[in-house]
C-alpha cells in the first residue's frame, strides 16, 4: 500500500482490500468465502464468478458479483438470463447458510460494478449492460451499445424497480456511486471515459430526479464517498494521474487535485480524517 499525504488529504493506493469477508479459490477451482477467522464456504458453479461488493447486515451478508457464461452462452445456473454476464448475488446468514442465490439480468450481458445496502434490508446494484456475444474464435465482443443500470432488490431477492440509461448513439459506463439521504448518486461516463455525469435516483421508488454533467475531460472514477461537509469526494484517474474531485452537495466542482509522475497513476479509495481527508 502506498500513501500520499498533503496538508489535508490522504489517498490510499491499494492492490486489494480484505475486510470481514474475503474470497479465494479452492483447489478444485470453486470459490470459497471466509468469514473472519472461522467459517469457509464455497460459492458458484463451474463458470467464473467474481465478487464486486460484500454488504454486511445485522445477521446476514450479501455477496454481489457476476457470473460468466461459457462459450455458446451456456450456464449451470437454471435462472441464468442470457448474454455473456449475469449479476450473481448470494444472501448468506452469519452461520454460513445460503438464504438465497440468484442470477439477475435479461438477454443482454449485465455486469455489476458496485452495490449498496438499503434501510429495508435490501440492496441497490449499479452496473453496465451491453450486448456481448461470442465470435472470432470464442472471444466476447460488443455488438451493440453499452448502457448503465440501477436495480433495487429487496431482502427476498425480488427486483422492486429498475432504471436504465440508454443512448443508442453512444456507450455509457458506470463508475461508482453512493447512497445519501434516500437518494442514489450514480456516476457514469461516455466512451473513452469522458463527460463524467451524475444521475440522482430515489431509493424508494427508482424515480430519476435529475442528471448533471460533472467533468468534461478524461476521468475514471473508482470510488465515491460523501463527506462531513455535505459534499462528495470522487477518486480515480484524471488525465492519467491519480486524481480527486471535490463536489459540493449540489454537485458543483469545488476543486480537483492530481498526483503522480510520468507514468499512469490511479487512486482507488479515500478516507476522511480528523483534519481533512
Amino acid at each position: 500500500m502506498k500513501w500520499i499525504k498533503t496538508k489535508h488529504i490522504i489517498v490510499m493506493f491499494v492492490l486489494a482490500l480484505f475486510a470481514v469477508v474475503s474470497c479465494k479459490k479452492d483447489d478444485d477451482g470453486s470459490k470459497k468465502l471466509s468469514f473472519g477467522s472461522g467459517l469457509n464456504m464455497k460459492l458458484g458453479k463451474s463458470q467464473k464468478e467474481f465478487a464486486v461488493s460484500v454488504l454486511k447486515g445485522t445477521d446476514y451478508v450479501y455477496v454481489v458479483g457476476n457470473t460468466e457464461a461459457d462459450y455458446g452462452m451456456k450456464s449451470d445456473f437454471s435462472d441464468y438470463n442470457g448474454g455473456y454476464y449475469d449479476v450473481y448475488i448470494n444472501k448468506i446468514s452469519l452461520d454460513g447458510t445460503i438464504l438465497w442465490e440468484k442470477c439477475f439480468g435479461d438477454k443482454d450481458s449485465e455486469k455489476a460494478v458496485e452495490a449498496f445496502p438499503t434501510p429495508d434490508g435490501g440492496l441497490i446494484v449499479i452496473g453496465t449492460s451491453s450486448d456481448l456475444n461470442y465470435a472470432n474464435g470464442g472471444l466476447a465482443h460488443l455488438v451493440g451499445s453499452a448502457d448503465v443500470f440501477a436495480w433495487k432488490i429487496d431482502a427476498n431477492g425480488t427486483v422492486k424497480w429498475k432504471t436504465e440509461l440508454a443512448d443508442n448513439g453512444e456507450d455509457e459506463y458506470v463508475h461508482s456511486g453512493v447512497v445519501k439521504d434516500d437518494e442514489l448518486y450514480m456516476f457514469y461516463s461516455k466512451s473513452f471515459n469522458r463527460d463524467l455525469t451524475c444521475r440522482r435516483v430515489g431509493v424508494s421508488d427508482g424515480t430519476v430526479k435529475n442528471e448533471k454533467l460533472i467533468y468534461d475531460k478524461y476521468s475514471r472514477i473508482n470510488r465515491v464517498k460523501s463527506d462531513s461537509e455535505g459534499g462528495f469526494l470522487l477518486v480515480g484517474s484524471i488525465s492519467n494521474d491519480a486524481g480527486i474531485i471535490k463536489l459540493s452537495g449540489s454537485l458543483d466542482i469545488l476543486w480537483t487535485k492530481t498526483y503522480g509522475g510520468s507514468s499512469g497513476d490511479v487512486a482507488y479509495d479515500i478516507e476522511e480524517t480528523n483534519d481533512g481527508y
